[in-house]
């Protein structure tokens, strides 16, 4: 089984906001795979099974900088190879648009990333960061802001590619959907 975890902060409030794109992805993917979330502890789950695969969508109910002990529970519930786990997450160090799929690596000074990374005790797990740079100003509120309307247009195609990733990452791990995923 694979799972995809999508960063981002729970409430309305945060709903369009640049921290959470991990979050657009998982309502995205969902949508299109008919997938129905469900609540489970601390996070909202949707399961699929199709084509001999089988993958989890995830959404942790904690805050970004708080969501490395859910990373944790969900993995030891469903019995998760870190392999299979794929992180889904946005990153101001990369342009507005751009995607990027690695199979580990550091937090990049992301503060999901950071907790995550010492709640497993790992940093050997895939992640795919979706662009919502360049930073203007104070980074804390320059992820809580939300994107312009004219930026949705470049995020959407962003999001269809990170979508087109993470189907071939459940189809046939993360060295194939890199090759969809890191288009420059």
């Amino acid at each position: 089984m694979k799972a995809v975890f999508g960063v981002g902060n729970p409430g309305q409030e945060y709903k369009l906001t640049r921290h959470n794109v991990g979050f657009h992805v998982i309502d995205k993917f969902g949508t299109q795979k008919r997938i129905t979330m469900k609540l489970d502890k601390d996070w909202l789950f949707g399961e699929k099974k199709s084509d001999g695969n089988s993958y989890l969508l995830i959404k942790p109910l904690s805050f970004v900088n708080e969501c490395g002990r859910i990373a944790r529970e969900v993995i030891h519930q469903f019995n998760l190879s870190l392999s299979d786990f794929l992180v889904v997450l946005d990153d101001f160090s990369l342009p507005l648009g751009s995607t990027r799929l690695r199979p580990q690596g550091s937090s990049g000074g992301h503060k999901g990333l950071e907790s995550i990374i010492y709640h497993l005790e790992s940093e050997l797990f895939p992640r795919l960061r979706i662009g919502i740079g360049p930073i203007a100003g104070d980074s804390v509120d320059f992820v809580l802001s939300k994107f312009k309307k004219n930026e949705l247009q470049v995020l959407d195609i962003a999001i269809e590619r990170a979508i087109s990733s993470i189907e071939v990452f459940i189809r046939e791990g993360v060295n194939k959907a890199m090759e969809v995923c890191n288009i420059r």
